[in-house]
């Protein structure tokens, strides 16, 4: 599967398949250091621009690396986030043409 970070007419910048993507497969992780909350602030207390993802014990978060920091919201979302063994994935919730 190819994945691909391109400009989206909606908001800045997002993520693209180059090829379909079959429902329920796992697309991409979210990589990076692992921080308190309190880390965060200090780094990203005057930041315009975070990319961290709340891990599900409450305590920490993700400061995202690679292209998983890129995919958008969305209201009709065709993924969603799941944490596997202290590992955040990103799975698709349906085929997903390219």
């Amino acid at each position: 599967m190819a994945l691909v970070i391109r400009r989206s007419q909606i908001h800045a910048d997002g993520v693209y398949t180059t090829e379909p993507i079959k429902r329920r497969t796992i697309v991409a992780e979210y990589t990076g250091p692992r921080l308190t909350y309190s880390q965060a602030d200090e780094i990203y207390e005057h930041s315009p621009r975070t990319y961290l993802f709340g891990m599900g014990d409450g305590e920490r978060v993700v400061d995202g690396h690679g292209i998983a920091a890129f995919i958008n919201h969305s209201c009709d979302p065709n993924c969603e986030s799941d944490e596997i063994d202290g590992r955040v994935v990103i799975r698709s919730l349906r085929d997903i043409r390219s």
